[in-house]
């Protein structure tokens, strides 16, 4: 992988935890269920079986 798409990648994941750190401060929900939701998200695209 290139170092910048690495550095696009970090940033983005960076910017989606703020982002989903105020969506859920807003709306009550425990932010537990948005890592399980990016966990499955990962796993589904990162099978390789």
């Amino acid at each position: 992988m290139e170092t910048s798409l690495i550095i696009i990648i970090i940033g983005l994941f960076i910017f989606f935890g703020h982002y989903l750190s105020g969506l859920f401060g807003r709306k009550g929900v425990p932010d537990v269920v948005g890592l399980m939701l990016i966990g499955v998200l990962i796993g589904h695209t990162r099978d390789k079986t």
